[in-house]
C-alpha cells in the first residue's frame, strides 16, 4: 500500500506541475491587434498552458530588446524586421501586419493640396522633399532611393516644420495617419488624397535565441491560424476598414526599394502580403 500511495502522490505531483501556467511577459501591450493575435496563436498549444502578462513599464523598444537578450523580465517583443535584430534574436518570420506598416500616406499643407496630383513618374516624385526623424529607418530607405530628406529631432517638431513649409510632405503610416492629423487639427495640414508610398517591410514576434520551443509554438500557431482563416478574421477586424478605404481611393503608388530588409524575409509567400495598389 505504501508503494502505491507513493506512486499516486508522484502522479499527482506530475499533473500539478503540468497544469501550472507558464508565464510569458510580452512588450507592446498598447498594440491591441498583436496582443489578441498572440493570445489566439498560443491557444493552439493548450498543453503548455501559457499565461500572457503585459510588461507595462514605459521604456524604449531598444531597452526591451536588451532585457530579452538577457532573458530578464521580457519573453516576447513585437517589432519590425531588421538584419541586426535577426542576428541577435529569434524572429518568428511570419509578417504579422502583412506589410501594412510599409504603406505611407503623404501629409501636406492644405495650400499644397495639389502637390502630388500631377506627378506621373518616379523622377518627379523624388524631387519632393519629405521630413523624417533622423534615426528612423524610413530616412535611410529614402536616402538609398536618392530622395533628399529634411531631418527632425522629434515627431512634434516635424509637425511644426511641416506647418511652416520647411519640407514638402510628412510620410505617415496608413495605420495611424487619420488619428495623427486629427490630433494636430490646429495646423493647416491635410492627408494628401491621390498618392501612396510603399516599401517592403515586415513586423515579427521576437523571442530569445535560446527559446526555440516558444518560437516553434508561436510559428505553429500562426500557420494554423492562417490555414483555418482565423488569422485573417482577426487581421480584418482591426485593419479591414483602413484597407478598404485605401483601395477604394485608387491612389497611385510610388514603390521604393528597401535594402535593409533581411534576406530571409518570406516575400515569395504571397498569402503573407497585401498589395494596396490593386483591388484584389
Amino acid at each position: 500500500m505504501f508503494v502505491y500511495g507513493r506512486y499516486f502522490s508522484y502522479l499527482l505531483l506530475i499533473i500539478s506541475l503540468n497544469s501550472q501556467a507558464q508565464e510569458l511577459h510580452y512588450f507592446g501591450s498598447k498594440n491591441k491587434y498583436t496582443v489578441e493575435l498572440l493570445t489566439h496563436v498560443l491557444s493552439y498549444r493548450p498543453r503548455e498552458n501559457y499565461q500572457l502578462i503585459p510588461f507595462t513599464e514605459d521604456m524604449r523598444k531598444k531597452r526591451a530588446f536588451t532585457f530579452l537578450a538577457k532573458k530578464q523580465v521580457i519573453d516576447i517583443v513585437f517589432a519590425g524586421a531588421t538584419k541586426q535584430r535577426m542576428k541577435k534574436f529569434q524572429a518568428i518570420e511570419f509578417p504579422l501586419l502583412k506589410g501594412l506598416n510599409g504603406w505611407r500616406v503623404p501629409v501636406v499643407l492644405k495650400a499644397n493640396h495639389n502637390l502630388f496630383q500631377t506627378l506621373d513618374s518616379m523622377n518627379k516624385f523624388k524631387q519632393l522633399t519629405p521630413g523624417l526623424l533622423y534615426q528612423w529607418s524610413d530616412k535611410k530607405i529614402m536616402a538609398f532611393n536618392n530622395i533628399d530628406v529634411t531631418r527632425g529631432s522629434s515627431i512634434e517638431g516635424l509637425w511644426g516644420m511641416l506647418a511652416k513649409d520647411r519640407f514638402d510632405y510628412f510620410p505617415r503610416s496608413i495605420l495611424q495617419v487619420e488619428q495623427e492629423v486629427a490630433a494636430h487639427n490646429q495646423l493647416d495640414i491635410m492627408i494628401e488624397p491621390t498618392t501612396l508610398i510603399h516599401y517592403p517591410t515586415a513586423y515579427y514576434f521576437y523571442v530569445n535565441k535560446q527559446n526555440s520551443a516558444l518560437a516553434e509554438d508561436i510559428k505553429l500557431g500562426l500557420e494554423a491560424a492562417l490555414a483555418d482563416g482565423s488569422f485573417d478574421e482577426i487581421f480584418n477586424r482591426h485593419y479591414g476598414k483602413i484597407i478598404n478605404d485605401m483601395q477604394s481611393q485608387q491612389r497611385k503608388v510610388f514603390h521604393l526599394v528597401n535594402p535593409f530588409l533581411p534576406e530571409s524575409t518570406p516575400i515569395q509567400r504571397k498569402e503573407f502580403w497585401l498589395d494596396l495598389s490593386t483591388n484584389n
